[in-house]
């Protein structure tokens, strides 16, 4: 981390991000916000996206502003496919700037801030919708967001097993090491062949793809729960849209989901009205969470990394 004089922000890398992190208590801060109404309270438009032709590439900026915490965060994301070798698929960078004096405070690592509000907001959803025991678990990705799930899981639930899937087998049995040193002796962690092999038998079906076509079409018969957390645009479907209008389909916003995701969402729940009249047989009920990644979230994880980076800072 540096800080220089003038306007130069203090820059946060993805090592202090993760140190920072206290990934219980964030949870616990998107709770308290989507259910006093913080989030409805913020100004948080729609994500503009620009193509870039030579080489092919997307860029995005994903901005929310709060009053209530002081801040204007945008995440600037940039998706090259045709990338040169070893590099990642997304850079990202999360731009922190106060809303009572305009001076920048901060720069993030964007993908780290990502990583750390998709476990808390797997882990929030997670905790609602799941009865409270050891879950066993059905994963189809084995790339960051699938182990962003399972740490977020593992932050309110213990888990009695772990299933996944992948295109490469080798990167499913290499996320399969990985989530065994996780979670411990105690979980059985398995690698499967295909889709349809994650989804009976267990309580919480995970997906983290950028599929185009629906990858789980069916669900079993029992409560489960679903957190889809991969593609999320209108022309990709993880599950099949079938089980989005049979089931109950939760949301960060609904406003933003139809907007990013497609129509198959206007009669979604929201987080800030499910947590305002919280159903008591919610656990009981098969849900589905389609997460199409919220700007806010973004806000309040990048203020809670400030808070314990640099209490000075005046975040809140």
């Amino acid at each position: 981390m540096s800080a220089g004089a003038g306007l130069v922000p203090l820059v946060v890398d993805r090592q202090a991000v993760a140190e920072a992190a206290d990934l219980p208590a964030l949870v616990e801060e998107l709770r308290r916000g989507y259910a006093e109404g913080h989030r409805a309270a913020a100004r948080t438009p729609h994500r503009t996206t620009v193509a870039g032709t030579d080489p092919p590439a997307t860029f995005g900026v994903m901005p929310s502003v709060s009053s209530r915490d002081g801040l204007f965060v945008t995440k600037l994301a940039a998706l090259v496919p045709d990338r040169p070798a070893g590099e990642p698929a997304i850079h990202a960078l999360s731009v922190v700037m106060s809303t009572r004096t305009g001076r920048p405070l901060a720069v993030l690592d964007g993908a780290a801030v990502t990583d750390l509000r998709c476990a808390a907001v797997t882990a929030l959803v997670t905790d609602l919708c799941t009865p409270d025991r050891p879950l066993h678990v059905g994963l189809v990705g084995s790339g960051v967001l699938a182990r962003q799930q399972v740490r977020g899981m593992c932050a309110v639930r213990p888990l009695a097993s772990v299933t996944v899937t992948s295109r490469r087998a080798g990167n499913a049995e290499a996320f399969a090491r990985w989530a065994a040193g996780l979670v411990g002796p105690g979980c059985r962690v398995e690698v499967a062949d295909r889709p349809a092999d994650v989804v009976d038998g267990r309580d919480v079906i995970g997906t983290a793809t950028g599929s185009v076509e629906p990858l789980i079409v069916r669900l079993p018969p029992g409560p489960v729960h679903v957190n889809c957390m991969g593609a999320h645009a209108a022309d990709r479907r993880e599950v099949a849209s079938d089980l989005l209008r049979e089931h109950l389909l939760l949301v960060e916003d609904r406003e933003l989901a139809v907007a990013e995701a497609g129509p198959a969402h206007r009669d979604a729940t929201d987080l800030g009205a499910l947590l305002a009249d919280l159903p008591a047989d919610l656990a009981l009920r098969t849900t589905v969470f389609s997460s199409t990644g919220d700007p806010w979230a973004d806000l309040v994880t990048a203020a809670h990394v400030l808070r314990r980076v640099r209490p000075r800072v005046a975040v809140g």
